[in-house]
């Protein structure tokens, strides 16, 4: 695959495997996707809405891919083609969509600066709560790019208390050596930090109840006053936003680097976030606690401080923006791959969206739905 189709979408749409037996077979298979990749990238949060938008527009849609049958598929067949396609080959194939449109950009794109010397990725777990009312819970779990906010890889577990599990087979598959794994707490054990590391990354763990000890340790060293000779480093911010006051102190030590039995630490870290209203306001606070095997040296208090916060773009800009935006959690869509298949589909338009400089989703579906052309573009033109 040459670089200019390594950032097509349509290119890996054509990969996905096509499920269907040879007797019956009228659309072609990359049709289909490409018409269900279209309705979402126009608005349509539903499959039975994706076959109403292509039916008005069907004289655009088989103007511009000229399928071998030109029809527009009814709601019945894309349905059938979300709940039988191939999810292994999908999450992949989409996935290395991601990864593709990721290393184009931090190779290309000098508009983003980078805010670290390191690469971040988050992992993080949500439930498609709208499958769940009709059917068996679907959980996925998903492994999202700090800067770009591209899904490189998400996975089906049975529920949130495996989402280790998928991470596991995710080091297995992925090459995100010299990368650092944001974690939340569900993930903060040994054996977890002991793979990552051994997959040649960092991890950036959470801290809370479930390490109970290793929690009381990191607190008790920062509620001290740093020892002669201890070295202690410190950042702050602050900043108003959605109608509040928000000042964020961080600091990090390398103190229980000796003294803690964790694979490879290499400092801790303790946050302490004042929120108020406004300056008269009675102000609340909250202090949280983390550990990396990022050495000082390897990366400063105030980088430390940049992947704690941007671990949670996986949930602002991936999870919350299928939510809200693409509808998803109200999808009551729950038969067969069909949950799964509409999610890694979601997870690829919202990739294409970002890569093209789209930062409200919802005014890019609205300018998608009255542009058809810049549609096609969307999927099948590569990024330069």
């Amino acid at each position: 695959m040459d670089q200019e189709q390594s950032t097509r979408l349509s290119t890996f749409l054509e990969m996905v495997p096509d499920p269907r037996k040879r007797r019956g077979k009228r659309y072609d298979w990359g049709f289909l996707l490409s018409v269900i990749c279209f309705g979402l990238a126009s608005g349509q949060k539903t499959i039975w809405a994706i076959a109403e938008w292509a039916q008005w527009r069907g004289t655009e849609l088989l103007k511009g891919f000229q399928p071998s049958y030109a029809r527009i598929p009814s709601a019945s067949t894309l349905y059938r083609a979300m709940r039988e396609v191939d999810l292994d080959a999908l999450e992949q194939i989409m996935g290395a969509y991601g990864k593709s449109v990721s290393d184009w950009i931090t190779n290309h794109d000098e508009t983003q600066e980078p805010r670290s010397r390191w690469r971040g990725v988050a992992v993080d777990g949500k439930e498609l709560r709208g499958a769940g009312k009709h059917g068996p819970k679907v959980h996925l779990v998903s492994l999202v790019t700090h800067q770009q906010g591209v899904t490189l890889s998400q996975e089906r577990v049975a529920e949130k208390a495996y989402e280790p599990h998928a991470l596991e087979h995710m080091l297995e598959r992925l090459d995100i050596a010299d990368q650092v794994i944001t974690l939340d707490a569900l993930y903060t054990h040994k054996d977890m930090a002991r793979r990552i590391v051994d997959h040649s990354s960092h991890y950036f763990m959470m801290v809370k109840g479930n390490q109970p000890q290793l929690r009381e340790d990191i607190a008790h060293l920062f509620a001290e006053r740093p020892s002669p000779g201890e070295a202690r480093w410190e950042c702050s911010s602050c900043e108003k936003a959605h109608g509040r006051i928000e000042r964020r102190q961080v600091l990090s030590s390398e103190t229980l680097n000796t003294f803690l039995d964790w694979p490879q630490v290499g400092q801790v870290v303790q946050r302490t976030c004042t929120q108020a209203r406004s300056l008269k306001s009675e102000p609340s606070t909250n202090t949280s606690w983390a550990i990396t095997s990022l050495t000082h040296a390897q990366a400063s208090v105030d980088e430390l401080a940049a992947l704690w916060r941007e671990h949670w773009v996986i949930e602002n800009r991936v999870h919350y923006v299928r939510d809200e935006t693409l509808g998803e959690d109200r999808g009551q869509i729950a038969k067969g791959h069909a949950p799964q298949a509409l999610a890694s589909l979601r997870n690829a338009v919202l990739t294409a969206l970002r890569s093209r400089g789209w930062s409200r989703i919802a005014q890019a579906l609205r300018y998608h739905a009255a542009n058809i052309q810049c549609s096609t573009l969307l999927l099948t033109g590569a990024l330069t």
